[in-house]
């Protein structure tokens, strides 16, 4: 019964945690514990330690997914859970279900075990961890794919990964902006400093575009910027590990933020390309299709240099998209359109959102030149959504850089971040991990086309 309760109780996390390419180890010594408290009838002791485990074991694995420095990081994410697409809410409900049944068949079967054998399975676990820790093998926590042992301690992992940013939390230390290597938009900040900049430029970060290992997919989807009449052209990767909001302020600032909640920086953002150009005579906008809600955008967009901030609060949109819940990129395209058809050096900042995972399918209104067939990729498959997504936009994208409005603009596309994939083996079948792409070019000038 001791057996059946502890492979019961571990064996969802063990499940997320292969899906995911987690580390995790097969047995959490933990439970053991707690399920020690239950047979010795300390049912609401045992109960307590049972659910504070369970959640210790959650935090270690969404640790290594979307890492937080701080718990105050974890609670200010979270805050947005209710802005996700349904089918996230969905799954979430349904995980949260499963967690809690598992609370209470673990509880209900744990009076069942009597004390000496949950004592005995106690103590052999205990030596196994004993004998592992000799053996020199360590839980790798840090990343994905890291080896998780036979036998360990979630709670020991966690106070490990933890001690030193719960001492930094708990001090009441501001967050700090660290600088960081240039993105894709580096040059921009070369060419500015040296007096060279071109007077109109667009940025464009791109949600979720990978480098697939097939380079024909690539073309593929960059294909129709290709066509277009273009005085120059250049394309390459970056080697960046991080989330949406770490590329934004790379691409913007060549920064990097120590916590997810940026609204209590006042300073810091001096040195970034919108506050930059504003400076020496452009006009700066920014727009992405979500709530400015979102990683409170509306509050620190202000600060990093943009004049006008648009989102999905803003006006009234045709239509919305459902990936990230917010409006739909080729509609954001007619934002960026009517910004550049007026005179003068200006600057526009466009973060994407449709390609945002899950990848929902009513958000793939056409995918011109991608057949995911004819690259060996599974139409069933999260890859096929993304890049279907992606073949979208380019398609979109390059439609609006061949409108007059567009012409002799120079443009940066970048990705934020590798995809977001649910199974990690079939995201590193068909993406290389840890490299993004980007994209330079400029749009020949109307007189020229």
């Amino acid at each position: 019964m001791v057996l059946i309760c502890l492979a019961l109780i571990n064996a969802g996390f063990l499940v997320f945690s292969w899906w995911f390419d987690l580390a995790r180890p097969i047995l959490n010594i933990d439970y053991a514990l707690a399920l020690l408290l239950i047979a010795l009838g300390w049912r609401w002791a045992g109960g307590l330690l049972t659910v504070m485990f369970q959640l210790v074991d959650m935090l270690v694995l969404v640790a290594q997914v979307l890492p937080f420095p701080r718990v105050a990081d974890l609670l200010y994410l979270l805050s947005f859970a209710p802005m996700a697409s349904a089918s996230l809410l969905g799954l979430l409900a349904i995980a949260l279900s499963l967690v809690a049944s598992k609370f209470v068949t673990f509880v209900w079967l744990g009076q069942k075990v009597t004390f000496k054998s949950g004592l005995l399975v106690f103590n052999l676990l205990l030596l196994m961890l004993y004998l592992g820790s000799i053996d020199g093998r360590q839980t790798g926590t840090t990343y994905r794919h890291a080896e998780g042992g036979i036998v360990a301690s979630q709670t020991a992992t966690f106070l490990s990964m933890r001690s030193d940013l719960f001492i930094e939390y708990y001090s009441g230390e501001s967050p700090q902006l660290q600088q960081r290597s240039p993105g894709a938009s580096g040059p921009w900040f070369d060419e500015l400093a040296h007096g060279q900049l071109a007077p109109r430029l667009l940025l464009v970060v791109v949600e979720s575009w990978g480098a697939p290992h097939d380079p024909a997919i690539q073309k593929a989807l960059l294909a129709p910027l290709q066509k277009l009449p273009l005085e120059f052209w250049e394309q390459g990767t970056l080697n960046i590990v991080g989330n949406t909001l770490d590329g934004e302020l790379r691409e913007l600032c060549k920064l990097h933020s120590s916590r997810y909640n940026l609204t209590d920086i006042k300073e810091g953002f001096e040195g970034c390309l919108p506050n930059k150009l504003q400076k020496s005579g452009y006009a700066t906008a920014a727009v992405h299709g979500a709530t400015g809600i979102m990683y409170d955008r509306h509050q620190w967009y202000p600060r990093v240099g943009f004049q006008q901030k648009t989102f999905f609060e803003s006006r009234a949109w045709p239509r919305r998209c459902f990936s990230f819940p917010g409006a739909c990129d080729q509609d954001i395209a007619e934002e960026v359109e009517t910004y550049f058809s007026a005179d003068g050096t200006r600057f526009m900042y466009w973060l994407t959102l449709n390609s945002h995972t899950p990848y929902d399918r009513r958000d793939i209104h056409s995918a011109e030149g991608l057949d995911c067939q004819d690259f060996g990729v599974d139409t069933h498959l999260e890859v096929c959504r993304n890049l279907l997504l992606q073949a979208q936009f380019f398609a979109d994208f390059a439609k609006l850089l061949g409108t007059n409005a567009m012409a002799g603009v120079e443009v940066v596309v970048v990705s934020d971040h590798i995809p977001v994939i649910m199974n990690a083996q079939e995201r590193q079948e068909h993406f290389t991990d840890g490299v993004i792409p980007w994209v330079r070019l400029a749009t020949r000038p109307a007189n020229a086309r």
